[in-house]
């Protein structure tokens, strides 16, 4: 048998030179579905403490409320960034509770090289643009996440930023509102109070300043600063803004926190870093955003906490209250799997 097949060769086993398809095997042309499946998953990343959720079609996010690490495998050209620093606490116990001023909010920046921002798609309600970066992730680096801390009573809000290769962004915290004089200074100003008028903190690029105060109107302290707006004093000096003292509040004092900024990057509509309401001798303004920021205590009814909401970079209240610790959270193009229509060759059935 060895001799039978000696003359066979890797080269002549196959269709002979010249062969055509027997009638009934002619070619012809058949349409076929194709898949294509691109985009990032949680198998390509490395989160640490970050949660990761669906943000929106065709996209997902990782939200860090702690300080953790971040990496991809893979290089990621398009994304999106918000950065939110440690709302600023509120001034301490000043004599018989008057001249209580808000926290200011922590920094707020909101960085993209994604082709369509969170002010077009898929946020709604949006009402920040971003700082537009050329600045890519990069396959394997790491980057350190910091989340800055809510300061307490007359304390700065914790600093937030990312670094890594090649960019590194900071968002301040929140200054801290005081009892007597200036505010202080950071990503948001805390409000003030003097005799007769205290001086709000220097605008900062990442937020607003906080509102000066005189002795009157009940010697309330001005509110601290939002991303998205100054703070108020007695009497109103940002009517566009929070809303005031309402049925709650007999005085119907002035002196609410500056307003933050709703951004959907995180999956849901959610407002970001307002400013602590100030508050006096029976009087109370709300938190920014309508207690989004802590609202002055006493007298606020127990359904606007002294304290700013968790996670948001809010500022405290008046009277000893907490700010609240920042964010960050980065969104990033998700897995889609596009199908599109191909037409092959077809011979007998068989498509090659």
């Amino acid at each position: 048998m060895g001799k039978n097949f000696a003359n066979f060769s890797q080269e002549t086993i196959g269709r002979p030179s010249g062969y055509e398809y027997p009638v009934g095997l002619s070619s012809a042309l058949v349409t076929v579905d194709v898949t294509t499946t691109t985009g990032i998953t949680s198998d390509h990343l490395s989160t640490g403490t970050g949660t990761v959720v669906t943000s929106a079609p065709g996209y997902i996010s990782v939200v860090y409320e702690a300080s953790s690490t971040f990496s991809c495998n893979t290089d990621i050209a398009s994304f999106d960034m918000l950065i939110i620093g440690g709302g600023g606490g509120s001034n301490s116990n000043p004599p018989h509770n008057g001249g209580t001023s808000g926290g200011g909010a922590g920094g707020f920046i909101y960085i993209s090289n994604s082709p369509t921002e969170d002010t077009d798609y898929p946020a709604q309600g949006n009402t920040q643009a971003a700082t537009h970066s050329s600045a890519s992730i990069v396959a394997d680096a790491p980057y350190t996440i910091t989340i800055g801390s809510g300061g307490g009573a007359q304390t700065k809000g914790g600093d937030s930023s990312v670094v890594g290769t090649p960019f590194s962004y900071y968002a301040e915290g929140g200054g801290a509102g005081t009892f007597p004089g200036v505010g202080k200074d950071g990503g948001s100003g805390g409000g003030a109070y003097g005799q007769p008028i205290g001086v709000a903190n220097s605008v900062i690029a990442q937020g607003n300043p906080g509102a000066i105060a005189t002795v009157a109107g009940g010697y309330a302290g001005g509110g601290g600063g939002g991303a998205g707006g100054p703070g108020s004093q007695y009497p109103d000096t940002n009517p566009a803004g929070s809303a005031d003292g309402g049925a709650e509040n007999t005085n119907a004092r002035k002196n609410a926190g500056g307003d933050g900024l709703d951004m959907s990057i995180g999956g849901s509509l959610k407002t970001y870093a307002a400013g602590g309401g100030g508050a006096g001798r029976g009087s109370w303004g709300y938190g920014g955003s309508n207690g989004i920021g802590g609202s002055g205590q006493p007298p606020a009814p127990a359904s606007y906490p002294g304290d700013g909401t968790a996670a948001r970079g809010s500022g405290g209240g008046g009277l000893s209250n907490n700010g609240a610790g920042g964010v960050v959270i980065i969104r990033l193009p998700g897995q889609i799997s596009t199908t599109t229509q191909q037409t092959l060759p077809s011979y007998g059935g068989h498509i090659n």
